[in-house]
């Protein structure tokens, strides 16, 4: 499955998180917890309003799960579409993951049936027949997490220093 990532440069918070180092590990570990669990929720508000109303199977799909190393000192939370959410929907299961990647960045036209190296593929695993079809025509993109981060930057880093300061105040103390 085709992995989409979007990386994040976090360089305003990075002195914020060097001064926690000084401070108690739980108040530290809670802060950063904290600090993740405001920045997702201001994205997958925003996210949630920008998936095309057509898509909503992926819409109910969005969501995070958040990784601690906290002995490396730090923390990373993975947004997106939710391994296994999905829905049956008239007889054909809709499974998010398998598509949000085309919806964010659409797709290219390219060939189906006959002749395509994909119905070659799943002749030798035991289909017995090929598709027919000449060309998929594409689909065209209607992103929705980088507009959502795009929009919303300011506001996202702005609430996760303001946890991270409270932290380092609440570590001082």
């Amino acid at each position: 499955m085709p992995r989409a990532e979007i990386k994040i440069d976090t360089s305003s918070l990075k002195e914020l998180v060097s001064m926690m180092e000084n401070i108690d590990k739980k108040v530290r570990n809670k802060g950063l917890r904290d600090a993740l669990k405001v920045g997702k929720k201001i994205f997958l508000e925003a996210a949630k309003l920008k998936v095309p109303k057509k898509y909503k199977v992926l819409l109910r799909s969005l969501g995070s799960r958040e990784k601690y190393k906290f002995a490396k000192g730090f923390a990373y939370s993975v947004l997106g579409a939710k391994r296994r959410a999905g829905k049956w929907i008239k007889g054909l299961e809709h499974i998010p993951t398998k598509y949000a990647h085309l919806v964010e960045y659409g797709a290219a036209p390219h060939t189906i049936g006959r002749g395509d190296i994909t119905s070659d593929i799943l002749i030798q695993k035991g289909r017995s027949y090929k598709s027919t079809g000449n060309m998929h025509p594409g689909a065209r993109a209607k992103p929705f997490l980088r507009p959502a981060w795009d929009q919303n930057k300011e506001r996202i880093l702005g609430a996760m220093e303001r946890v991270l300061k409270a932290a380092i105040e609440e570590g001082r103390a």
